[in-house]
């Protein structure tokens, strides 16, 4: 049987749940909002079929919006894993405490420039304190945080997923 993108979060978020039942319903959630982004993103992505790579084109209001709302939300869902773990090495997610942290790096640096309009610290060098929406073939909605980096809300939703499907694994 093939999940669908949602039931695959839903079936991960009980990993969650030791650490805090309310975290469950928050994954949940970003769930259901990642499946209808994805879902949007496709049909955006039909009219640059064949074109590989960033997309600097104008993205719809709601689009983007909900894009950078999700990584706002998925962001904080991960800092708060990232503590446990650091707390309680006992918790499923206990093993996978280096990867989640490198998870919660790769959000920052965009969510620090999407929140706060300022640059992330550990990339004060290289990076903008603007993060400029584009479309990525292959991922849809992203942004260009710097010359040579760019991140994709869909990027941070599978390496999310993937970690919570871990935590599942006790792997």
């Amino acid at each position: 049987m093939v999940l669908t993108r949602y039931q695959e979060w839903a079936s991960a978020s009980r990993y969650v749940g030791e650490a805090s039942v309310f975290a469950i319903d928050a994954v949940n959630g970003l769930g259901l909002i990642d499946e209808q982004l994805v879902g949007k993103e496709a049909e955006v992505m039909v009219q640059f079929q064949g074109i590989s790579g960033p997309i600097d084109t104008p993205i719809s209001l709601e689009l983007r919006t909900l894009s950078h709302l999700w990584v706002l939300g998925a962001y904080e869902v991960v800092r708060v894993l990232s503590n446990w773990t650091r707390r309680d090495a006992t918790i499923s997610f206990g093993a996978l405490s280096p990867q989640l942290v490198e998870l919660k790096h790769r959000f920052e640096r965009l969510r620090i420039p999407l929140a706060k309009q300022e640059v992330a610290r550990r990339h004060k060098d290289t990076d903008s304190p603007f993060a400029f929406p584009i479309l990525l073939a292959g991922y849809g909605v992203a942004w260009r945080v710097s010359d040579t980096t760019i991140i994709s809300r869909r990027e941070l939703a599978d390496g999310f997923l993937v970690l919570l499907k871990k935590a599942g694994c006790g792997t």
